[in-house]
């Protein structure tokens, strides 16, 4: 009833706005996988899936606006194991009681979950916006160690959408060019009453939330970002910078310091980058991640680790990373990227080809490539290595 009210009004008003847009998965599958458990554990399997999206946005009250985006999905799958696997149910700072679970039946299941709720305001240099959306602190590109809330994956090469987490959020805008914010990201506990990044009972687990200030300005034509706070159970400084060299030569850095509150465990992990642009219709990347939480030997990559303090991500404490971005023409662009474990020398290849085929309408081919010692050919094995080659064909269309 909500949202056939909410349709009704978003239609009668004229100052309204209303935008569709609908998302299929066609196909995507997982072959030649090497079955190691500590990452991924399922050998040649086919997942399935359609996702419709509709975007509302209304205002209320007149100075109040409201953006609503509830989505419709159906998966499927060649078991139930599989299934669950691939689809996250949870993901960290959300809680599933925006969600339900509409079907399951055997490999097959269908679910409606509102992935974007938020309100906003704003007044004489102040605004506020609450609800459920995407926060991201990260200004790289291939390796985002300020990509705090819901982060994109290893393997994600097209990033054009991010899950939200249940937020709120106030800044005052100091001049043109300077604005602070406080941001109180909402964590939740299990079914236990224990902290727990997955939210699995919809508690507020005050334990593993967090609360962040963040300050952006820009100094000699750089923009810089500064935060502190804490992260869940872990107190956390970061910043990052970004700025032209030359015309044709960018930098950006970013960093984060953290503490762990249980043990006082200490890490800092950074990103060095850069973009060059080779001519006007291809741009390259190349960035040098530093993983203050990542393995120095190889052999820890065999140990059991469930500390808060283990590894995310990414296994090891040192990778290299080139990108590109090359549009071929007006309707399609090429994307690829390539990063590389310097502890183990192994290397995962991710290349994605979009297609305008018109003015509403995209298809999208997503292929990742591993390379690397795999756990059968070596109990010291690598991590790359352990990744199944990933295939993925996509459309999406917009009204």
């Amino acid at each position: 009833m909500f949202f056939v009210m909410l349709v009704l009004f978003t239609i009668n008003d004229k100052a309204n706005s209303s935008e569709y847009s609908s998302n299929i998965n066609i196909l995507q599958t997982y072959t030649e996988n090497p079955r190691n458990n500590d990452i991924y554990i399922f050998e040649n399997q086919v997942v399935q899936g359609v996702e419709w999206r509709q975007k509302f946005k209304f205002k209320a009250l007149r100075k109040i606006k409201v953006q609503i985006q509830p989505v419709l999905s159906l998966y499927g799958a060649s078991d139930d194991e599989i299934l669950a696997k691939s689809i996250e149910e949870s993901i960290p700072n959300r809680s599933p009681k925006l969600g339900i679970q509409l079907k399951k039946k055997e490999t097959i299941l269908s679910r409606a979950v509102l992935e974007k709720f938020s309100a906003s305001g704003y007044r004489k240099g102040f605004s506020w916006k609450i609800g459920r959306m995407p926060i991201d602190l990260s200004k790289s590109w291939i390796f985002r160690p300020n990509d705090l809330f819901g982060p994109y994956g290893v393997t994600q090469i097209d990033r054009t959408y991010k899950p939200g987490v249940d937020v709120g959020a106030a800044s005052y805008s100091i001049g043109d060019q300077s604005t602070v914010s406080i941001l109180g990201i909402i964590g939740y506990c299990d079914y236990n009453g224990k902290k727990s990044n997955q939210g699995s009972s919809g508690k507020p687990c005050p334990a593993y939330s967090s609360a962040l200030t963040t300050y952006t300005t820009s100094l000699l034509q750089n923009q810089i970002d500064l935060f502190i706070g804490r992260l869940g159970e872990r107190n956390v400084l970061g910043n990052s910078i970004q700025g032209d060299i030359f015309s044709w030569l960018a930098f950006y850095f970013e960093l984060h310091s953290a503490q762990y509150l249980a043990n006082s465990y200490r890490y800092q992990t950074s990103v060095l980058g850069f973009n060059i642009r080779i001519f006007d219709s291809l741009l390259m990347q190349f960035e040098y991640f530093n993983n203050g939480q990542g393995y120095t030997n190889i052999d820890s990559y065999n140990k059991e680790d469930n500390s808060p303090q283990a590894p995310k991500l990414y296994l090891a404490d040192q990778y290299i990373g080139i990108g590109l971005n090359y549009e071929m023409s007006n309707q399609t662009k090429l994307t690829a990227q390539l990063q590389a474990n310097q502890l183990d020398n192994s290397r995962y290849t991710l290349v994605g080809l979009a297609h305008e085929y018109n003015i509403n309408s995209e298809i999208t081919i997503n292929l990742g490539l591993p390379s690397g010692k795999k756990p059968e050919e070596s109990t010291s094995y690598s991590e790359f290595g352990s990744y199944p080659i990933f295939f993925n064909i996509n459309s999406s269309f917009y009204l």
